[in-house]
């Protein structure tokens, strides 16, 4: 008796880690966020052993403990962004729901589910394929991080060496060199006039614009996703918006 119980209680923690670990890496790839492998794992490890718990105590099997399990769960994979909470949380409880109408021989709800998700998706990160990167840039003594769209048709790089360049937004780009709108604005007489070591142009071509000029300079630490080397950052004069403050190219 005690051999059984205690084998259901390893199925249950192997199908739910495995279950869950999806269920964040699905969450996530709709956000197209960018998490760290052991950030995923160990969310998906509370769950399993949140539902294992669940075996052993049947009062943690009511909504108030799984809805706490699933904040848990996310807060550990994504920090406490409460747009990805409640998306994880209704994507989970979809799954549960698709599983018992399934089980009930209720089949025909299941493309119902399907939709459902699809534009939780669709209306709570808009169009897919959007993937966002966090961004860490030091040097000079300072640290900026930030959030980018990866822009897999944008290869803007440094016509000297080939080295992709990633591009930050004004306030990023202001917080980490000091230099103001306006210089941002009209980078060659800034460049001449300001005696920074390093500082240099990297021209550029945007769709239905002219070339033009980005005032940038070569960092020891440029950590765009998992990915950490020296790189080259791109100032550009305007803001690019809430939801991300540069733009990393394919080459990334």
């Amino acid at each position: 008796m005690g051999g059984g119980f205690l084998e259901r209680i390893g199925v249950a923690l192997a199908l739910n880690f495995c279950v869950n670990a999806l269920m964040l890496a699905a969450t996530a790839r709709m956000a197209g966020r960018w998490v760290p492998l052991w950030r995923l794992l160990l969310g998906a490890l509370l769950g399993a052993v949140y539902a294992a718990g669940c075996m052993a105590f049947r009062f943690l099997g009511g909504l108030f403990w799984h809805l706490l399990s699933l904040g848990l769960m996310s807060a550990l994979c994504f920090g406490f962004d409460w747009k990805l909470m409640g998306v994880f949380t209704v994507l989970t409880l979809s799954l549960g729901g698709a599983a018992l109408a399934a089980g009930r021989g209720g089949l025909w709800q299941l493309p119902l589910y399907g939709v459902g998700v699809y534009l939780l998706g669709r209306f709570a990160f808009g169009p897919p394929g959007r993937r966002l990167l966090p961004v860490q840039i030091q040097g000079e003594g300072k640290r900026v991080c930030l959030t980018a769209l990866l822009d897999t048709g944008n290869e803007l790089h440094d016509p000297i060496t080939g080295e992709p360049v990633l591009v930050i937004g004004r306030e990023p780009a202001q917080e980490l060199t000091g230099l103001t709108g306006e210089q941002l604005r009209h980078p060659l007489d800034t460049l001449t006039q300001w005696k920074e070591p390093g500082l240099r142009l990297i021209p550029y071509r945007a769709v239905g614009a002219e070339t033009g000029l980005l005032l940038a300079m070569k960092f020891p630490v440029v950590q765009v996703g998992g990915r950490k080397r020296p790189g080259i950052v791109a100032f550009a004069a305007e803001s690019f918006g809430k939801d991300y403050q540069g733009i990393a190219g394919g080459m990334y």
